[in-house]
């Protein structure tokens, strides 16, 4: 991408890498890397070698992560959170994504929040 002066990265993060959730400290750190990184890549590839960088920061999303939680307490937190809302498939993420990638050249979505319309935080 520096070298052809043009692409586009695409980091997937989370809205826990922008706000903290209890018992899930290990998971928000590791998005809210995603998200510094995103922000720090853009700021060093953007200008200098017209490489976009974009971070979509997905709500709840109907993943196989719920097939991995080991924790009774979180997969009851998680069953009575999917109870509330319809979350988001892959394609609505995907959606998201197109989006970004079709801005004008001189335009960098640099984050997107994308969020299934009941998810209140």
């Amino acid at each position: 991408m520096i070298k052809q002066h043009f692409g586009h990265v695409f980091n997937m993060s989370s809205i826990a890498g922008r706000q903290v959730f209890k018992g899930l400290s290990v998971y928000c750190a590791t998005k809210h890397a995603v998200t510094a990184f995103s922000d720090g890549l853009r700021m060093e590839v953007g200008q200098k070698h017209g490489v976009r960088v974009t971070c979509i920061q997905a709500g709840a999303v109907a993943t196989e992560l719920y097939d991995h939680i080991t924790d009774p307490g979180y997969r009851k937190q998680m069953d009575e959170l999917a109870g509330q809302m319809t979350f988001l498939h892959g394609e609505d993420v995907g959606d998201t994504i197109v989006f970004a990638a079709q801005a004008p050249a001189h335009v960098d979505v640099a984050e997107l929040f994308v969020l299934p319309v009941e998810q209140g935080w």
